[in-house]
């Protein structure tokens, strides 16, 4: 089988922290015997059993509007690149599936990838992710979709159960609406931890894109419980606007997945997490049990 995978996230390499689940997807498909997978997405680590199939040319505007946080930050933050952007990424989406008319399936992330989609008839999966719910509000969007889903066999496999029912709503009589939750990494579950590994300073951890949707109140929140120098708060992630962070926080900047679970979750207090961005996925903390530090 000959499937054309299409993302608009990926990771540059192992140390990457954007679209780390979809370098876990790509990796798991082409372990499967007789699938022949094609990637279309930025710039990144394939397994050898796959392809690239972004041309050079889309490779760099990938890599900057991944640079840029995402196609769906740059829409939120206004101004005419929120329309131009879109625009040309469903222009290159579009040649590639042009270019690749010879796959079996189009294996398709993100409802909005799924627009230009060629009127030949071959089936698709298409995942989809709470911000792809905002998609559906725009004018047109809705009717776009169906018009594309009715020339083919479709599946719709939503990153979360709330987003089965209004799926369902939208394009139930064209299309299977299969719930599919992302998993966890098992290296999260290994993490070893011991009393003698939280003590004094104790550390609290927020892992989390810097916005002010995304940080809620932790600032207010946390300054008289971080200002008397018993406790510390880490905060990791990338600055995608422009905030000044107070002095009793110590922010580190993006780190790997792999750098959290070595290097602090495993001598970390607590973790903390007051966002009031909408999320898909509301996040959640995976709780461990402890010994109580007193």
């Amino acid at each position: 089988m000959r499937i054309l995978l299409i993302s608009t996230s990926y990771p540059r390499d192992k140390s990457d922290w954007r679209g780390v689940f979809m370098r876990h997807l790509v990796f798991s498909l082409a372990r499967i015997p007789d699938l022949k997978l094609r990637v279309w997405a930025p710039p990144g680590d394939l397994p050898e059993q796959a392809t690239m199939a972004a041309s050079p040319t889309d490779r760099q505007w990938l890599k900057r509007l991944m640079a840029a946080g995402g196609i769906s930050h740059l829409m939120r933050s206004g101004g005419w690149r929120s329309w131009g952007a879109p625009i040309r990424l469903l222009r290159m989406i579009g040649a590639s599936y042009r270019e690749n008319a010879d796959v079996d399936l189009y294996h398709i992330n993100w409802l909005q990838c799924a627009l230009p989609l060629p009127a030949n008839g071959k089936p698709a999966l298409i995942s989809v992710l709470g911000n792809d719910m905002m998609l559906l509000k725009l004018p047109l969007v809705r009717h776009l979709l169906r018009r594309v889903m009715k020339q083919r066999k479709v599946v719709i496999c939503p990153n979360a159960e709330w987003m089965q029912a209004p799926l369902h709503a939208a394009f139930g009589d064209l299309a299977a609406i299969q719930p599919v939750s992302f998993g966890i990494d098992p290296s999260w579950f290994a993490v070893e931890r011991s009393p003698h590994d939280v003590c004094p300073p104790y550390r609290w951890i927020v892992v989390s894109r810097l916005t002010a949707d995304k940080l809620g109140s932790l600032f207010s929140w946390s300054k008289n419980f971080f200002g008397d120098g018993s406790r510390e708060l880490h905060l990791f992630g990338p600055m995608q606007e422009d905030i000044q962070v107070p002095s009793w926080i110590h922010h580190h900047g993006p780190a790997t997945p792999e750098q959290l679970a070595k290097d602090w979750f495993a001598h970390a207090c607590g973790l903390i997490t007051l966002s009031q961005h909408p999320e898909g996925r509301p996040k959640s903390c995976l709780r461990r049990w402890l010994p109580a530090c007193r």
